[in-house]
């Protein structure tokens, strides 16, 4: 079904430019359901062929430019979405601010990530799935102290390739709290009683 969508509008499109304008309705339904069925490589594919006098005449259609913005946003290209917000022409308003404000948003994300020290879930989306494996087990069998010693620490580090930071780590008050209880320890061994 999707390669008769395609077909069809790459047929018409090699339609002459006089006939062409009766046709741009068609082409806009056509591209609509496209974006509809989420078909954007497939959508991106048919922008690509275009010659840019009939893709200009195209814009022109609400229904083929509001298949153009959904591709574009799709595609993370958000500078296009602004651009086609603010040179085209709507009939209807409606969703078209919550689009412009979500790009918005979505660039600035991209432009301001947060520092990595804060977005370690982000960051955990990247590891490789055998990493992940590795991590959740260990967490699974330590479950009752899910804070691994120092040793431990860099053998998870080492053995996945680890950035320290994903390996979990006691908090500092632990360690503190740790380190007191050996020293007293070791000092009653030294006491005779």
């Amino acid at each position: 079904m999707t390669e008769n969508y395609i077909n069809l509008f790459e047929r018409l499109s090699n339609t002459e430019n006089d006939n062409f304008i009766e046709i741009v309705p068609l082409l806009g339904e056509v591209a609509s359901t496209l974006i509809l069925n989420c078909l954007f490589d497939e959508f991106g594919k048919i922008l690509m062929n275009l010659d840019v006098s009939k893709l200009n005449i195209l814009k022109d259609n609400e229904k083929f430019l509001r298949a153009m913005i959904a591709f574009y946003y799709e595609k993370k290209m958000y500078r296009q979405v602004f651009e086609m917000l603010a040179t085209g022409k709507f009939s209807d308003n409606s969703g078209l601010i919550e689009i412009w404000d979500n790009a918005q948003y979505a660039l600035k994300e991209e432009q301001i990530s947060p520092p990595s020290n804060i977005s370690l879930e982000a960051d955990l989306a990247k590891l490789s799935d055998q990493a992940k494996s590795v991590l959740k087990s260990w967490l699974s069998e330590n479950s009752q102290n899910p804070y691994p010693t120092q040793a431990t620490r860099e053998r998870l580090q080492i053995r996945q390739d680890l950035h320290y930071q994903y390996v979990p780590s006691c908090n500092l008050q632990h360690i503190e709290v740790e380190e007191y209880y050996v020293d007293v320890d070791l000092e009653m061994s030294d006491v005779k009683v």
